[in-house]
């Protein structure tokens, strides 16, 4: 049965071969999080790291972090993954975690790993790739100019180190604004890196499905990217923000907004938590008629 209404769910098919579509359509998976909680949330985190599991059966969130915790259990040594960094840091939206956390006596050492390719070289993305990422994830101005820089500089020498990477984009950064170029900066490689914003995405998506019908859902953003893939997904239900209305003009949405105004700190929770202070909370409930 699943199978045969299942056909349709890609229709109208324009091909030219229809073997190959029904062929396509008995692999395809129609399971639910509702129907196979248990399997569904494995293919998801499969899909999700690509099966980055570690000799300890960790599940990481890349290769080169497999390699970093394989050659750590191997030798003997203790870490823990992805820790909350315990010290404040200024100009950061969320709390800081390092990948590996390694405490040793009284001395500990916080690892992180960045995108090196085999060779050693760090020039996996093209000029207009980190121009994008830096204008969209870090929405700095400069972003063109300081892609190009990074550019120009890997071509004569390697970007090895955080070191290198900041003597490169030094011009850049004024002495009056550093902190927070530089908060910028890191924020649109850790945005890109730990690839958020897909992930944010495939969380919302998710939650048609284990929500129950009244059930709330309740996410708070630090970042206008952010901010806005969550506002269209809860108004519209997709995250272009376009309306699909009903014939009466009602906008249809699998959600209906808790909270039409959305909920930011006030001046004196600021004062008490300065990471709060770009914090924004939009709740929505899921409709009884999805």
């Amino acid at each position: 049965m699943i199978l045969f209404f299942g056909s349709y769910f890609d229709a109208p098919y324009e091909g030219d071969n229809l073997n190959d579509f029904f062929n396509y359509i008995s692999k395809a998976d129609f399971s639910t999080l509702r129907g196979n909680m248990d399997e569904y949330a494995e293919k998801i985190i499969d899909q999700r790291t690509g099966k980055c599991v570690s000799i300890a059966h960790e599940t990481l969130r890349s290769v080169q972090e497999v390699r970093i915790a394989n050659f750590l259990f191997m030798n003997g040594i203790d870490y823990v993954y992805e820790k909350i960094y315990p010290y404040n840091m200024r100009y950061t939206y969320k709390p800081y975690t390092s990948d590996f956390t390694i405490t040793q006596g009284d001395k500990t050492v916080y690892v992180e790993h960045f995108g090196i390719t085999e060779n050693g070289w760090n020039s996996r993305y093209t000029e207009e790739q980190l121009a994008d990422l830096f204008y969209l994830y870090g929405e700095l101005k400069v972003a063109r100019k300081l892609a190009s820089v990074l550019v120009r500089s890997r071509e004569i020498k390697k970007i090895e180190t955080i070191a290198d990477f900041l003597e490169v984009i030094k011009p850049f950064t004024g002495k009056d604004k550093e902190k927070k170029f530089l908060a910028q900066v890191f924020q649109a490689l850790r945005i890109e890196v730990n690839d958020e914003m897909r992930a944010l995405r495939e969380m919302l998506q998710q939650t048609l499905q284990v929500l129950k019908p009244g059930g709330r859902l309740v996410v708070i953003t630090y970042h206008s990217l952010e901010d806005r893939v969550v506002k269209n997904f809860l108004k519209t239900g997709n995250f272009e923000g376009k309306a699909e209305q009903d014939f009466f003009g009602n906008i249809r949405s699998p959600f209906r907004l808790v909270n039409n105004k959305v909920i930011v700190p006030s001046d004196e929770e600021i004062e008490r938590n300065p990471r709060s202070r770009s914090a924004k909370l939009r709740i929505a409930e899921l409709d009884n008629r999805v």
